[in-house]
């Protein structure tokens, strides 16, 4: 059987034609109505279900609202981009309510509102949400909207989920619905994504890209084609170039499984990858799993690593503390890969049920057996040598105790300027922080501004500010591992942090992280950070800073309260002060934040900095 790596369009084609004179069925589980409908009596999913039907009852009803030219321009014209999502992404909830409200209920209740709400999407002007107009150009976001055309059709990643999310209603629910909206529907996935990707040799930007797009983009595309398309020798063509750009998906990952994009976004694009390779399992009937081989095992338990108490993760880069995370997908990861943990968790209904692929294969792969219970007492200690990451976790009796740091370099997919920074999670709390994705506008996503925010410019992460010199953007910022050695006792991690920064009088800059379980038994462990620099000629300045959402308390001179943690410096060589910022994260409220700098009352030449934090 055939895997990702080793797969020829010889073999896909063989596997397509066979397949078909065989007889094959599409995401069989979800042709079953008994499966849909014990999800009611199901310990893990009553709950998720009953917010389902709630939410359809409050919908069914409900007019949609107008997704109107002046909210869509809006991103061109002031780099706003959440009103005109807001109604965008409703639309596709409801779509997935609705869709699976048919399915098990019939269309007597729900039917007409799935054909209204099917028949508004399709009279969009564009599945593309503005963010991801024009994309191609070069220049973007630059000569896009002052131009006296629009751009030409392109697919982005929610245009693309907007077609799996129609092909696969259609293919479930087509024979409860009118003919002249499943007629339509056929006609927009040809027009939109069959024309756009397969009959126009444009290269799509994501295309060029390694990061999580062209996994979910290309899944989109591939399933849509599954669904479409009859004719196996030209599928066989289709699909080809959706694995190509699978494959460069699957080139963003370091050797050890790991992404710089981090969990969140891991579970987006990496997840779709499994979508495509089940859908495409079921194509062939089992000839080709794209699911096999031991780097895909790698990539699948990257999360083991970052997952910490309660749904908080390790998120560096732009990804937020608490995500809601694809306890289906996990699931049937670990069908694949045993090693893969699941979080012992209840699915919640929440933004996951946006799109149609993650809800159904939350409701309908979610399995009740593959819950892990915390271990009692245990030590996992990782080294992504390839992203530089290192994640140690640590359970005791008390709870878990986590600490991870990263190198890397300042160009990465989602960068934040952030070489260097590390977290410490302490029992359900995080103590020392990520502030993880700011707010998406035009303005985040554009370097020149990008960087001046909290959230992405190294001023909001724990990393030296150096002689009044940020850490630079761009992949020749880099830092490169010392060492690393892990034991029982202690975690130690040595970077060299030079090259992070402009300052041309810089001549070295070292920071060591030494991670000490001290006493688990009694949820004792102690982080020292050492930070050695070498000036050639006498800075003015050089600050260290401390990000963390809980509110620091000076207790005297060298010695800081920060929940139950104790930060000790020496206060002879270092001030002490507090900045507090409010934080506006992606799509949610402001919250508190506080950097904590420690600056040195008289910079020398050679400066050495050393600071302890027990928790």
């Amino acid at each position: 059987m055939p895997g990702m790596y080793d797969l020829t369009l010889k073999q896909l084609k063989l596997a397509l034609e066979q397949s078909a004179q065989e007889g094959y069925q599409l995401f069989p589980e979800s042709r079953d109505l008994n499966n849909w409908n014990k999800l009611a009596h199901s310990s893990l999913m009553s709950e998720v279900w009953k917010d389902i039907r709630e939410y359809g009852e409050e919908t069914v009803h409900a007019p949609l609202k107008e997704l109107k030219f002046s909210e869509f321009i809006m991103f061109g014209t002031v780099g706003d981009r959440k009103v005109f999502e807001s109604k965008y992404f409703e639309r596709r909830k409801r779509l997935s309510v609705l869709t699976v409200l048919v399915l098990t209920e019939g269309r007597e209740r729900w039917g007409e509102a799935l054909e209204n709400l099917i028949w508004a999407i399709c009279e969009e002007s564009t599945w593309v949400i503005p963010a991801h107009v024009g994309l191609y150009v070069n220049e973007y976001p630059s000569g896009i909207w002052d131009r006296e055309h629009a751009p030409r059709e392109t697919i982005d990643l929610f245009s693309s989920i907007t077609a799996f999310a129609l092909s696969e209603t259609i293919s479930l629910v087509g024979d409860a619905l009118h003919p002249w909206v499943v007629e339509r529907v056929h006609k927009e996935l040809d027009r939109r994504i069959i024309q756009v990707y397969f009959y126009d040799p444009v290269p799509q930007n994501w295309e060029l890209k390694t990061n999580n797009w062209p996994a979910v983009c290309s899944a989109g595309i591939g399933v849509t084609a599954i669904y479409e398309v009859k004719d196996s020798e030209l599928l066989a063509g289709m699909l080809w170039r959706v694995i190509e750009a699978m494959r460069k998906h699957l080139s963003g990952f370091d050797e050890e499984g790991a992404t710089p994009e981090g969990v969140t976004y891991w579970q987006f694009g990496f997840g779709f990858y499994v979508y495509f390779s089940e859908m495409l399992r079921d194509r062939t009937n089992g000839r080709v799993n794209l699911l096999a081989g031991e780097q895909i095992g790698r990539i699948a338990t990257f999360p083991n690593a970052c997952m910490l108490s309660g749904g908080k993760v390790v998120n560096f880069s732009d990804s937020v503390e608490d995500i809601p995370i694809n306890i289906g997908l996990l699931s049937r990861l670990k069908e694949h890969f045993p090693d893969v943990a699941i979080p012992k968790m209840k699915p919640e209904f929440n933004d996951l049920f946006d799109h149609w692929a993650h809800f159904a294969r939350i409701l309908l792969w979610t399995s009740e057996a593959v819950s892990e219970d915390v271990p009692a007492q245990a030590i996992d200690d990782k080294f992504f040598q390839g992203h530089q990451w290192v994640i140690s976790k640590t359970w005791t009796p008390k709870g878990l105790y986590a600490f991870a740091a990263k190198g890397g370099h300042n160009a990465e997919p989602h960068n934040h300027n952030d070489l260097g920074h590390f977290i410490v999670h302490m029992n359900g709390k995080t103590m020392l922080a990520d502030l993880g994705s700011g707010f998406y506008t035009k303005e985040y996503f554009q370097p020149v501004t990008r960087y001046e925010m909290i959230t992405a410019g190294s001023h909001g992460h724990s990393v030296p500010i150096v002689d009044g010199f940020r850490q630079g953007f761009g992949e020749n910022y880099r830092t490169e591992v010392i060492q690393y050695a892990s034991t029982e006792a202690a975690v130690e991690f040595k970077l060299d942090l030079t090259n992070a920064y402009d300052c041309t009088h810089l001549n070295e800059l070292t920071r060591v992280y030494n991670w000490q379980r001290v006493d688990c038994d009694k949820g004792h462990f102690r982080l020292t950070i050492t930070d050695q620099a070498q000036f050639s000629k006498k800075p003015k300045s050089f600050v260290e800073v401390l990000v963390s959402s809980i509110k620091p308390e000076l207790i005297e001179a060298g010695r800081i309260k920060l929940d139950e943690a104790v930060i000790s410096y020496d206060a002879q060589r270092f001030s002490f002060d507090v900045d507090t910022h409010q934080v506006k994260y992606l799509y949610e409220d402001k919250h508190t934040i506080y950097r904590i700098l420690l600056s040195s009352i008289e910079p020398e030449q050679s400066l050495n900095f050393s600071i302890s934090i027990d928790f």
